[in-house]
Order: structure tokens, then sequence, then C-alpha cells
């Protein structure tokens, strides 16, 4: 049999009756042999059409009725459709069409005359995208604050006793108490939040990272003991410092210039109890200019005096990784410089300094030999530490050491801070007793619950309880993480597992004990937060006299029944 017969054996059969009706005389069997013939000459005109027959009723038809040609124009067809079940509309996001036949669309089903049609194609789609856009915001602003208080009444059952609002009092002290943070960054965490938490799949607005925010610290403020944050900024020059207010996104714009504007959902802008400490930024100071180190100490003191309800002292950064020493004005005299005039108009002032410096010590603490991961922590304690002289971590101490050493000698009483301190632990201790008698706290974030951040736990060790304070930063604890995951972000409610941390590190005391003492170090160091309170407490108690003293009015004006 040949090639094209074993393709379809029913053709060569019907083939084999014709010439033997041609060669006999039965003519009863042509008939039936023409028909066949008909068939199937008629069925290969039209391979699609047959394909389509085949497809819709599979019950019918036998494949292998059908030769090459056919098979691969119904491979074709079935691949086709595969892919067409797994193609995406970029307009809708939803699988099983493309954006030329979106149901979306209102064009009568015709699927393509928004593109061919008279109308703007440009207009229609930014119509679309306005009324998902809106669509999407409403249901944010519907859910948000529930589904995200959820997350965090989730974390709150993980809380240590002592930070909620049901627990106030301590087994050891029966006052009630409030923890602070003595360094977070609003700014930095609208930013993170807006940038997806680092998926840029996952990007939001302004508008929309405002109402997470808000609605987890209206969350934590309502159910624990809250009582307010220190938040870094920075100061441009030639323009007035603008306090990053948790405005919505539209009256931000409309009214940035306004420094009372109201917050949303009418709150008021002290709603948080939130205050900063005003830093230079990398534009000042980029030459060497008496002059305009002049020019920087009066625009710090201009900025404390004219916001003197909402700032509450001074900050400077000292960065010498390799990377950040390399940016336009970020090079290590223009940093010192600004370090200088940063000390200089805090001690004009009167008002605290916070100086963060990096890189820590990190990678330098042991000696560049790998040890075995059946070695314990004991084998790591025996082993020397590695020399960092030399390291840009020596450097910037021996520079802050420098300037600390100015400082103090001309404002003995000024409050220093060092902030997001991520040194040695014997560092630390000598910086504390080169300058015994400056108020010099030591401010610990979120890296002490790292489990490997082992240098850390020795500084929350060694750390005195006087000299301790809280601080958010930018980084989230490892708890808080692990809890909550992807949808975790820095905030000020994460000072208790912070302080949890720190009492894991100190063994000999509880969370609520290392929050109780690193608030009332934080109200030293920054007074303004204690007179707030005092006076927010004062007004809380007066409302209640009148509230007592009309109440008893009222009761003395009720007539008898006599």
């Amino acid at each position: 049999m040949g090639r094209k017969n074993r393709r379809n054996p029913n053709r060569s059969r019907s083939h084999g009756h014709d010439e033997s009706d041609e060669e006999g005389d039965g003519s009863s069997e042509q008939p039936h042999g023409d028909t066949n013939n008909n068939t199937i000459s008629n069925t290969n005109t039209n391979p699609k059409q047959q394909i389509n027959t085949i497809s819709n009723n599979n019950n019918n038809a036998n494949i292998k009725d059908l030769d090459f040609k056919q098979r691969q124009e119904l491979q074709r067809k079935q691949a086709a459709e595969k892919r067409r079940q797994k193609q995406k509309c970029h307009l809708c996001g939803k699988a099983g069409h493309v954006r030329r036949a979106c149901p979306g669309i209102q064009d009568d089903g015709r699927g393509m005359s928004r593109y061919k049609g008279k109308s703007d194609p440009t207009s229609i789609k930014a119509r679309y995208y306005e009324t998902k856009k809106n669509d999407i915001i409403k249901s944010i602003n519907a859910s948000a604050g529930d589904y995200y208080a959820s997350l965090l009444l989730a974390v709150e059952m993980t809380w240590p006793n002592g930070f909620g609002n049901h627990d106030l009092k301590q087994e050891d002290d029966h006052s009630p108490f409030c923890y602070y943070d003595a360094g977070g960054d609003v700014q930095a965490t609208l930013d993170y939040v807006k940038s997806g938490r680092g998926n840029k799949a996952k990007m939001i607005s302004q508008k929309e990272a405002l109402h997470e925010y808000r609605a987890v610290m209206q969350h934590a403020q309502e159910t624990s003991n809250y009582g307010g944050m220190i938040s870094r900024s920075l100061l441009k020059p030639n323009r007035p410092w603008m306090k990053p207010a948790l405005l919505d996104h539209e009256e931000s714009s409309s009214s940035s210039s306004s420094s009372s504007s109201s917050l949303s959902e009418g709150k008021s802008e002290n709603e948080f109890n939130l205050w900063h400490v005003v830093g230079l930024h990398r534009d000042f100071l980029s030459n060497d200019n008496a002059l305009e180190e002049t020019a920087a100490i009066q625009a710090l003191v201009d900025t404390y005096q004219q916001n003197t309800e909402r700032v509450a002292g001074f900050f400077c950064n000292l960065d010498y990784h390799d990377d950040f020493l390399k940016r336009p004005g970020c090079d290590r005299e223009s940093q010192l410089r600004r370090l200088k005039c940063t000390s200089q108009a805090a001690g004009e002032t009167n008002q605290t300094i916070a100086i963060r410096t990096s890189p820590g010590a990190a990678g330098l603490l042991l000696s560049s030999e790998p040890s075995s991961s059946s070695s314990s922590s004991e084998q790591q304690q025996q082993q020397p530490p590695r020399s960092v002289a030399g390291t840009r971590y020596a450097q910037v101490l021996l520079d802050l050491q420098t300037q600390l050493a100015v400082t103090v000698d001309a404002f003995p009483s000024l409050n220093i801070h060092l902030s997001c301190w991520s040194g040695r632990a014997d560092h630390m201790t000598s910086i504390c007793n080169t300058f015994p008698d400056a108020p010099i706290y030591i401010g610990l974030d979120g890296s002490v619950s790292f489990s490997k951040a082992t240098h850390l736990h020795e500084c929350a060790f060694d750390c005195p309880m006087d000299r301790l304070v809280l601080e958010t930063s930018t980084v989230i604890p490892a708890s808080v993480a692990n809890a909550v995951g992807r949808h975790a972000f820095f905030h000020s409610a994460t000072v208790p597992f912070l302080a949890e941390a720190v009492a894991h590190c100190k063994k000999s005391v509880s969370a609520p004990q290392v929050a109780r003492t690193a608030s009332q170090n934080t109200l030293t160091l920054y007074p303004q937060l204690l007179a707030a309170n005092n006076a927010a407490a004062s007004s809380k108690t007066s409302n209640n006299d009148e509230v007592d003293s009309c109440h008893k009015q009222d009761v003395d004006t009720v007539p008898s029944n006599r």
C-alpha cells in the first residue's frame, strides 16, 4: 500500500470500488462509490469548515479520518484556542479576552469601534482609567482602615503585657505610662508604603499611603498607650521649612503654604503628638565658605523660632559609606561642616541635637576566619575582635568624638542624642565614659531585634537604663515582620516590640520596664513633649472639672417633687 493510501484507507477503498465497477457489470454499487467520493472531495476542498465541524461535534467525528493537512489545521486551531484562554486584557486585567474585545468598553459589542470610530480614543481611555481609579479609591477608603486595623489587632494579641489601654499598670509601679518614639521618619514611611513596600508592581498613590498610615496610627492610638514621636526632617536652602503634616494629597497641594491647615477628617495637626528635629539638606555648605556657615546656622535658628510648637531639636547625619560620599555635597568635609553648624545652632537655642552615624560595626566584629556551623556563641565570644583601624567605621567614630569634645566644651548642658546607634558596645561605653557629665543618650532601633545583630545585643545589654531611648527609624522589628508579613512597615506603634527585644537582651527587666524608662528618658531629652503632655493633662482635667460643675448646677436647679 502506498504512502497516500496509508494516510486515508477509506479513500483507497473507494477508489478500489470504482475500478472494479469499471471492469465488471455490477452497476448497483456505483452510486455508493460516487457518493463517498463526492463527500470526501467536498470536505477536502474546504478543510477549515471540516475542522470547525469536528471541533464542535467531537462525538460524531473521527480524527483518524483526517489527512495530514487537516490534522495540522486542527492542532493549530486547538493551540490558538489554548492561547486565547491564557490571554490577558491590558485594560481590565482579566484573562480570556484581549483589549479590543474587552466587555468593559461600551462600543455596542463591536470591539474595535473605539479605535476606528470618530471618537477620541485617548479621552475615552482617560475617562475609563479615571472611573476605575475612583472606584479603587472608594473601596480603599471604605475598607483599608478596617483591614489594617484587623491586622494590627491580630498582632496586638502578641504584644507584651502593659502596652494596651486595658493594661496600663505595671506590677511594680501602678502609675500609667505612655511609650514614645525618639526617632522616626514619617516621610520615609509614606514613601515606603507608596512604593509598594519594595514591590513596584503594587505601588499606590500618596493619598492611599497616607490613608493607610493614618488608619494604623489611629488604631494604635486607640488600643495602646501610645504617647508621641520625634520625626526627622530636612531644611533646604532658600526655602522655608514646611513641616510634613499628615494632610491628604489634595489638601496639601492646595494649601501647602498654610502652617495651620487642618488634617483630613476634621483631625487636628497634633493628633499623633508629632514633633520634628530639623537638619540641613546636602545642598547646604557644599563649599568651604564662612558666610555660608553663618547663613546655615541662622537658617536653623530661624526655623526653630518660627516653629517652636512643632520643632523639638536639630538633626545631623554622618554617613561615610563609599557610595554616599560620592554624591554631590556629601563628601566628608561637607558633612563635618554641617555637623559643626548644627551643633552651634543647637547650643545657641539650647535644643537637643540628634546625630546618626554610619556605617556601623556589622561585619567588623569577629576575625575574618569563617567559623564552622557547629561553633556556638561561646566560641564566637572567645574570638578576638577584628581591628577597625583604617575603616570607615573608625573614621566616622573619630570625627564624632572630636566634634562631641568641641560641643560639650562649649555647651556642657546640651542634650545629645546618638540616634540609631550601630557601633560596638565597647565604643559606646567609651563615649559615655569620656563625657560622664554630658547628657548623652543612646538610641536603639529595630535592628536590635535581628538574631544576627550580636553587636547590638551587646549594646542593649551594656547600655545604662538611664541613657537608653527607643526609636523606630526605618527598620521593621523582626517580630512585626514575622506576624504581619509583607503588609508590615515601620511606624511608631512598633515601639512595644522593640522594647521586648531590648528586654530579651538585658534578661533582667521586662519589656514594660524598658519602655517606661526609655519614655522617661525621651521626655527628658526632648522637654517639648513633656510640656505638651502636661498641657494636655491640665486641659483634660479642667474640662472634666467644668463638666462636673455643670452637672452639679443642673442637679441643683432641678425642682423637687414637694
